[in-house]
């Protein structure tokens, strides 16, 4: 047998395994034999030729199979084959139309691969300016970083400083209030031996009373010590600190008398409680305030600053709203109504409720004030 016999041979068995699922060595060593299958002619005359080729029964199976399998054949020769036109015609439409599946399928991949290959060339660019960005903003955070320690440090030193300065300062209260221990036994001891007219009319002129000013909010103080820098006559700041500002003077008051008054704002920070601990300590009376338009910090006064005070023991208590022109009519929930104020001052046993808005409110305010103290005194 010749080798083109033999090529031809296994060619056509290759093909019946395709369809048959066969081994081509057993389905090859058969046709050699001589043996015939339904599927495939073999003439041993004409090997390589027509004498072997797929019958028609063949080629319907072909067919079939063509159209139900994922099968890469493109380009198969027909000829020699004695198979019917028709289902040549069918077998060939099914190849174009594998073939032109298969175009599709490499037109698109060869499109996929060139989306793929601009958007990791966009990427590289989009991730070149991303880090560029990223870079520009890690340097500028770094500046900024370095600037806030810089301003750490500096107000780390002002707060050393400062905490130097309180240390002296309650020191220096400390020494104070031993002081004022002797120079009140000093003054118990003069009123009593003090009998005389003369002495009587020193005392009402030299009239001193020390009034505490404590509250949430900073601004409602300084507002009302402000009322009071207009009112008292020959005003002196005795001092003024992070935590206390101290102003002293005469208030000429109803009846033409002259009151000497001083007046402390105290600091509403956590830190400073030990200091107003002495501030109260050393007052005769004390204004708790509040915001008008700020129920927080009217309500603080029942939960911080009242106990505060009363822990120090009982001292006159009165009551002031400030900022009132900030208060909603009709009044928000977050107001406190002129009503609810003065409830509240009734609540705690005061007689002394103002809204002060001006310097003359300030005035009638301590009027009242120094009324109600001598009433108590008796």
């Amino acid at each position: 047998m010749m080798d083109d016999d033999k090529m031809s041979i296994e060619a056509a068995s290759h093909l019946f395994k395709k369809m048959t699922k066969n081994d081509t060595a057993v389905i090859a060593k058969v046709l050699l034999n001589g043996k015939r299958h339904p599927l495939i002619r073999l003439d041993g005359k004409e090997l390589g030729n027509d004498g072997c080729g797929i019958t028609e029964e063949g080629g319907i199976k072909l067919l079939a199979y063509l159209e139900k399998t994922k099968f890469s054949i493109v380009n198969l020769n027909l000829k020699c084959n004695k198979i019917s036109r028709d289902t040549t015609d069918k077998i060939t439409e099914q190849l174009n139309l594998k073939k032109e599946k298969e175009r599709k399928r490499k037109l698109k991949a060869e499109a996929q691969d060139l989306i793929t290959e601009e958007a990791e060339r966009m990427i590289k660019i989009k991730l070149k300016d991303v880090n560029e960005k990223a870079q520009k903003e890690l340097e500028s955070k770094l500046k900024d970083l370095g600037k806030k320690e810089q301003e750490i440090q500096s107000k780390e030193k002002i707060l050393t400083r400062g905490q130097s300065e309180l240390s002296a300062k309650l020191k220096e209260f400390e020494k104070k209030k031993e002081t004022r221990e002797k120079a009140k036994v000093k003054k118990e001891k003069e009123q009593k031996e003090s009998t005389s007219p003369k002495s009587i009319k020193k005392k009402k002129t030299d009239d001193h009373i020390t009034i505490v000013v404590a509250g949430d909010k900073d601004l409602d103080k300084e507002l009302l010590i402000g009322y009071g820098m207009n009112v008292v006559s020959e005003c002196k700041v005795v001092s003024d600190s992070d935590f206390e500002k101290t102003i002293n003077g005469n208030i000429l008051l109803d009846g033409g008398k002259s009151v000497n008054f001083t007046f402390v704002n105290t600091s509403g920070h956590d830190r400073y409680s030990r200091l107003r601990a002495l501030q109260y300590e050393h007052a005769d009376g004390a204004i708790v305030v509040y915001s008008a338009f700020d129920r927080v910090s009217f309500e603080d006064l029942s939960f911080q600053w009242l106990p505060e005070i009363n822990f120090m023991g009982k001292m006159p208590i009165f009551v002031a709203g400030m900022q009132v022109d900030k208060r909603n009519n009709p009044p928000r929930p977050s107001d406190i109504t002129e009503e609810e104020g003065r409830e509240f001052a009734k609540k705690i046993g005061s007689n002394v409720f103002f809204e002060p808005n001006c310097a003359d409110d300030f005035k009638k305010m301590v009027n009242t004030i120094y009324k109600e103290m001598k009433k108590k005194k008796k």
